[in-house]
């Protein structure tokens, strides 16, 4: 009987572990879908789908002092020991005020984020809620005419004030990963670089190993314009 009353003991256990394994998983496929799935665009509607390079963007930094432009390129190191793990390899750093750049970094003072994003394009109404808001930073992405969900270039703006370089770092670090399709943020995992609860955020300043699992993963397996992820989750996540 006390062997049995183990035995039993020990199914309960198991079947315990199982269930908490299962609702981890369901946790992150929730976060997952969060970020990947539902881009977030200001003040227009999102559409539901993946956005991603096909082929590795050709980063440049425009302005900024040399320590600034040091910490663009540590931040690009830090993304691409992820990145090198997947089919994309990673960010290619050019020199600073490249002509062949997809992917641009803007080092501007805070003031003038608006006008800069106003001469890129930038729609008014957009522009109008940066000023008003007095963001530190920006960011967006173009899409390719003839293949949409795919990235064909990116724009990172970030403020040079030195009220700011506490956050230049995490500003880095949250829109260089929104230009690669993580687009969008997830109530889940406080510590993730992708957290946002109301204007609760976190400030890291790195990936989390979540983070960075999930780059792994979105690079590795899952295509452009795709509009469910759920499959390729349950196949590859772990």
């Amino acid at each position: 009987m006390a062997a049995r009353a183990i035995f039993f003991f020990a199914v309960i256990l198991m079947i315990a572990a199982d269930s908490k394994t299962l609702n981890v998983a369901d946790d992150d496929l929730e976060w997952v879908e969060d970020i990947v799935l539902r881009p977030h665009f200001a003040l227009q509607p999102s559409e539901t789908g993946t956005r991603r390079w096909t082929v590795a963007p050709k980063l440049t930094v425009v302005g900024g002092t040399r320590d600034q432009q040091k910490i663009v390129a540590e931040v690009v190191g830090h993304i691409n020991e992820s990145l090198k793990r997947t089919p994309l390899k990673g960010i290619e750093l050019l020199g600073a005020n490249h002509p062949a750049a997809t992917l641009t970094v803007f080092i501007v003072p805070k003031h003038a984020i608006p006008k800069k994003a106003t001469q890129l394009g930038q729609p008014r109404k957009v522009v109008e809620v940066m000023a008003k808001e007095k963001w530190n930073c920006a960011c967006w992405i173009r899409e390719a005419p003839a293949k949409k969900s795919e990235i064909q270039s990116g724009v990172v703006l970030v403020s040079s004030d030195k009220a700011d370089a506490n956050q230049l770092r995490n500003n880095l670090l949250t829109t260089l990963c929104y230009d690669l399709g993580l687009m969008s943020f997830s109530k889940l995992r406080p510590t993730s670089i992708f957290y946002r609860d109301g204007d609760k955020r976190n400030r890291a300043e790195k990936l989390t190993p979540k983070d960075k699992q999930l780059l792994i993963w979105y690079y590795s397996y899952v295509p452009a314009g795709s509009e469910s992820v759920k499959q390729l989750y349950e196949d590859h996540w772990r």
